[in-house]
């Protein structure tokens, strides 16, 4: 082969290479780029959706529902850092990677898989809501499980669980009704609108019963039992 074909073989290989990386970089900030709508939004908006989400009237039209990921975004970030600050209060030790991780994929997994669970419900009942809006409306929701296991993180006496029960019916579960009114106002098939709202309002307060008692202990066995405690040998005497 002489050189000007192993220049064009040359040629033709780098460009075929480039090509490929430039469809990769093309399609990778198409994706983005998609999802850039549902991300921008104003502080303000966000603050009157969060108010929304604990507001119990029902919305008057699917239109109003929000469509923004932003803020259900931010609240699992928050969450996170709620249920790490609650961790610090308590007598439970984890290790920080396997703490830091495990609040990621519980609260990002559970966000995801109840806003599936609702758009699986809304597609077998017929209804127009979307899976982008049943993930905004979980993610607002989330906003009060934050506040509630914040406050009772803050303030909590072990002596009582009073302050806990309290907010629970009343905070979350103004949020978990507002949920479960959503769903109820648009499903049209009966049968799937009762499914909607019970979903709606089992999984989001039990999602907050699980963080507040049951979450931190779990972790702290699952942590025992991948990484065990090392006990330090007993120092010889000199």
């Amino acid at each position: 082969m002489g050189p000007s074909e192993l220049f064009s073989a040359f040629s033709a290989s780098v460009w075929s290479e480039s090509k490929k990386r430039a469809e990769s970089a093309y399609q990778s900030y198409a994706k983005i780029d998609a999802l850039r709508p549902y991300f921008d939004v104003e502080p303000k908006e966000v603050l009157k959706r969060i108010l929304s989400s604990v507001d119990p009237r029902p919305p008057y039209s699917l239109d109003i529902i929000s469509c923004d990921l932003y803020g259900p975004f931010m609240a699992c970030l928050t969450l996170i850092a709620v249920i790490l600050f609650e961790m610090k209060l308590s007598n439970h030790y984890v290790q920080e990677g396997t703490l830091m991780g495990s609040a990621f994929v519980t609260c990002f997994g559970y966000w995801i898989a109840f806003a599936s669970i609702l758009s699986a419900i809304c597609y077998l009942g017929k209804s127009q809501v979307t899976f982008v809006q049943n993930l905004s409306c979980v993610g607002y929701a989330l906003c009060s499980t934050c506040v509630v296991l914040f406050l009772c993180a803050a303030i909590h006496t072990e002596a009582s669980e009073t302050l806990f029960f309290l907010l629970w019916v009343l905070v979350c579960g103004i949020s978990a009704a507002k949920l479960a009114l959503i769903m109820w106002t648009n499903i049209p098939e009966k049968n799937h609108r009762l499914a909607g709202a019970a979903m709606g309002i089992v999984l989001h307060m039990l999602f907050v019963l699980y963080l507040h008692f049951a979450y931190h202990s779990i972790i702290q066995d699952i942590s025992g039992a991948i990484a065990p405690p090392v006990i330090p040998a007993p120092m010889a005497n000199p």
